[in-house]
């Protein structure tokens, strides 16, 4: 059998037969007290659409023992123009972007992606670098002078970084570069890196060997065996 009372009624005797009040209902439930002031007095038209109310409305009945279809159905018939509708949407994050902003954040994030691989590809920040050493050569090992002082040349690529024995080594523009090394007596480990931004590095290790034995002959007049590069 139908209930006759109304959802006012019904939640007013059910709060007298628990011995609670409308503030204790609402603590009970987590229902606001105003949504509770609201349903009793029956001034519904502040109260949100249906699906906002209707949790409310379960809990309620539940802490009432009543079934929670008898006050959802009493509150649609006694207030249909709270139902939910075409037009009702639920409430926005007010903190979100518009659907219209969020694609151009997307396309611009996706634009941004594509010209920063096409810049990376062209200006060569990643991947290995090259190097080329020509003085001193490879060939032979050590690589034997009569000067304490050597030359060093060879070629990287303009913009990565060259080090020689640790130490930075301006490179031309051409990525060329040229430096005058100073030679300790008999065997030198020069060692060259080339370091690409973003990217991995090259090593090259050459020997030299400064026969100062030569440079004595040179002085007193012998002939030099030293080996030299064309």
């Amino acid at each position: 059998m139908t209930d006759p009372r109304k959802l006012r009624d019904i939640i007013v005797d059910q709060c007298e037969a628990k011995g609670i009040t409308p503030v204790e209902l609402s603590r009970k439930t987590g229902t606001p007290e105003n949504y509770i002031e609201q349903l009793i007095s029956g001034e519904t038209d502040r109260l949100p659409a249906f699906p906002y109310i209707r949790p409310h409305l379960v809990k309620i009945a539940e802490s009432l023992s009543i079934s929670p279809d008898l006050l959802t159905e009493k509150y649609r018939e006694e207030f249909a123009a709270m139902h939910s509708g075409a037009g009702d949407r639920l409430p926005g994050n007010r903190f979100s972007l518009p659907s219209h902003r969020r694609e151009y954040l997307v396309g611009g994030g996706i634009l941004v992606l594509i010209v920063f691989g096409f810049f990376v590809s062209r200006t060569g920040f990643l991947g290995q670098p090259h190097l080329t050493i020509i003085v001193p050569p490879a060939e032979p090992t050590p690589f034997i002078v009569s000067s304490s002082t050597i030359l060093l040349s060879g070629r990287t690529d303009p913009g990565d970084a060259l080090l020689v024995n640790g130490q930075h080594v301006p490179v031309a523009t051409d990525g060329s570069f040229l430096k005058e090394y100073q030679l300790l007596p008999e065997i030198n480990i020069i060692e060259f890196s080339s370091k690409r931004f973003l990217g991995r590095e090259i090593k090259e290790t050459r020997q030299v060997y400064f026969d100062q034995s030569s440079t004595t002959a040179n002085l007193l007049g012998a002939p030099s065996a030293t080996t030299t590069v064309q």
